[in-house]
């Protein structure tokens, strides 16, 4: 499964993100993230959202 996450900085997700969807031809990604309560996990994928 880690061979699948894309980790880091938000230039880096947003970066590994553009590369896989370019590669596998995706038009759309399923993005999870992982915490131990909700506002933590949406804290997460804030910094990605406006890229």
């Amino acid at each position: 499964m880690l061979a699948r996450a894309i980790v880091g900085d938000p230039e880096t997700v947003r970066r590994g993100l553009a590369q896989k969807a370019e590669a596998t031809g995706a038009d759309e990604l399923f993005v999870m993230a992982v915490g131990p309560d909700l506002d933590s996990r949406v804290r997460s994928l804030e910094p990605i959202r406006a890229g």
